[in-house]
């Protein structure tokens, strides 16, 4: 990996690879131009909040250095694996936590003198896979911008989904999607957790969503949401906090308006996250879509897998690794994708605060192939999409697995799938071609498995009112024609655990008349190493029930299958690492940019 860095200092400039974002732990490198103008680095590594200490093995090779009256630039590389297990990081795939500063002065490595820095900062990278760039102000390229709904937060709720319907301007006929970039005002940056924009599938969509134009919004997955919006579900756009958008590789793009394949309609997500409960005033929340009227190779789709947002997916408390596992079943990708394949060629990997590492695998034939995309250093708050160097062709019987471990050593009570950024998900939104029917390929926990883990043998269910807030499924949508628009009514709490406090164990005797959720609230509960066994390995290979979602004809098809073992196959084993000790030894990248000679003062 070749790495160039720049700096507004005449001084010294350091980069390093954190495990934590800290000093302590990093694997770090230090450069300078020294007095005679000769460019300098040092490979080093952190002990703790102070001056670096000099590596043994010297792995990073200078290419080039230098500086002007305000900057300067040093470019060098190194091995992504450089075989020092004890100093160096081991770099991958994974998100990187990439800590740099840089000072005034340079540094006297004869007598150890390392100057404090005067600007630090950390940033989340990923190294590997690339980012697709494009000309904004070409010819051709336009923008559209969508503007969310405004909205003043609830000091009562903690999470609030808001959802407005949007149109594509008349000018857009005929065009294709090919990327976006966010566009937050600071002072609700800190709030905004994601941005969706959805397709609208819906049969005669004029008459339905119509009217719902340059209205206030509602909000999402509750009784306050229209019914016809449920039929807004394909993502086109997905922003998470730390991204800074994303553009389609050049043969890609994504028909825009019905009238060619697209849609015309779509619905405007907004996640906002306020754990304080602080009241505040939202709007200027917009999204900058790019498109063309140029068509590219091929039109994409968007497709969603891994654990159906449930609050079956129960995550244990106070332990180092959860795991939980959301399968894109075979009997799903039999009938819904086409004979040919479809092609993923990049996504985003999902999970909220608990999320520690994320895989989506790839079963063939009984076989698993290497993985699609994996992020052992799962970031939170760094959600970007990524795009594969090699695509992976999907076939019909094909096998995908999302798994996610989580970190809650620090949890006293379980965590279950939900909506709120304090509950969790498994999800990979990955983008595809050629556009086909499918959009969503994800399983359930098997509820059944859940009670046997916890000892239940039976229960009732208060099922006289249903929980205000439970989120709607697609299975309970019925699209009115005749749809009537409410008044705003007040915001409620969506959190989908509460279920649980509607079931009421029977037997055995000395669990009865408690509810679930009491029971999954007992500390004691989570102490039974044989229960958490139990649950854990549910969670991960236990039953579940495959949800196959598709857009057929201009309506949108939910099918929930019968309950499935988890699928057996062999696992991937990956080639044993290359490991080359020495840099210089190497085979190097033919590259004419690392000729560069450094730059005059004038340039």
């Amino acid at each position: 990996i070749v790495i160039e860095v720049q700096a507004a200092t005449r001084g010294y400039v350091g980069i390093g690879f954190s495990p934590n974002g800290g000093m302590k732990g990093a694997d770090i490198i230090l450069g300078w131009v020294d007095d005679n103008e000769q460019p300098q680095i040092l490979d080093m590594h952190g002990v703790g909040n102070r001056a670096p200490v000099v590596d043994a093995s010297q792995d990073v090779e200078l290419v080039n250095g230098w500086r002007n009256d305000s900057h300067t630039t040093l470019r060098f590389r190194r091995l992504w694996n450089t075989c020092d297990v004890k100093e160096d990081y081991l770099l991958s795939g994974d998100t990187v936590k990439v800590i740099y500063s840089f000072g005034k002065k340079t540094p006297n490595p004869d007598t150890k003198s390392f100057p404090y820095h005067s600007t630090r900062g950390t940033k989340s990278l990923h190294l590997q896979e690339y980012s697709p760039a494009v000309d904004e102000l070409a010819e051709g390229v336009k923008v559209w911008e969508l503007t969310a709904a405004p909205i003043a937060l609830p000091t009562h709720l903690d999470t609030v989904y808001w959802c407005n319907i949007v149109k594509r301007p008349d000018e857009m006929k005929h065009s294709f999607y090919i990327g976006f970039k966010p566009n937050i005002p600071d002072r609700t940056a800190a709030f905004v957790h994601h941005l969706v924009v959805y397709e609208c599938r819906l049969e005669d969509s004029s008459n339905k969503l119509e009217k719902w134009l340059n209205h206030q919004g509602r909000q999402c997955f509750s009784p306050n949401m229209p019914t016809s919006w449920a039929a807004c579900a394909t993502p086109i756009v997905a922003w998470a906090v730390g991204s800074d958008g994303v553009f389609l590789p050049s043969h890609l793009a994504t028909p825009v308006g019905e009238e060619h394949g697209g849609s015309t309609y779509f619905l405007f997500e907004v996640h906002y996250d306020n754990p304080n409960k602080l009241s505040a005033y939202m709007d200027g929340t917009k999204l900058l879509v790019y498109y063309t009227h140029t068509a590219r190779e091929f039109n994409t789709g968007g497709i969603i897998i891994g654990s159906s947002v449930t609050p079956l997916q129960i995550i244990g408390p106070a332990i180092g690794t959860w795991q939980s596992t959301g399968v894109c079943d075979a009997d799903c990708t039999k009938t819904d994708i086409p004979k040919e394949g479809i092609t993923l060629v990049g996504g985003m990997l999902h999970t909220h605060l608990l999320g520690q590492a994320i895989k989506l695998q790839h079963i063939r034939d009984g076989k698993e192939l290497p993985p699609i995309l994996e992020d052992e250093h799962y970031d939170f708050n760094y959600q970007q999409e990524r795009f594969m160097k090699q695509e992976r062709l999907i076939l019909p019987g094909d096998t995908m697995i999302v798994t996610c471990s989580y970190n809650t050593s620090h949890k006293v009570l379980p965590s279950f799938g939900g909506l709120r950024t304090t509950e969790e998900m498994c999800l990979a939104f990955m983008v595809y071609y050629p556009r086909a029917e499918i959009w969503a390929c994800m399983s359930e926990p098997n509820f059944d498995g859940i009670l046997e883990s916890l000892g239940i043998e039976d229960y009732e269910k208060d099922s006289k009112n249903k929980t205000k807030g439970d989120k709607k499924g697609v299975n309970d949508v019925e699209v009115k024609e005749g749809e009537e628009i409410d008044e705003m009514q007040n915001l409620v709490d969506i959190s989908m655990a509460k279920v649980f406090e509607k079931m009421t164990i029977t037997k055995p005797f000395a669990l009865k008349n408690m509810t679930l959720m009491r029971l999954l609230r007992e500390r004691s509960l989570w102490r039974d190493e044989k229960v958490v066994s139990a649950m854990q390995e549910h969670m991960v290979r236990g039953k579940y029930r495959p949800l196959c979602l598709t857009n057929r004809d201009g309506k949108m098809h939910y099918a929930k299958l019968a309950e499935h073992e988890y699928p057996k196959y062999e696992p991937y084993v990956p080639p044993p690492t290359k490991c080359i000790k020495n840099v210089a030894s190497a085979e190097r990248p033919v590259n004419p940019k690392l000729q560069l000679k450094p730059k005059s003062e004038g340039d």
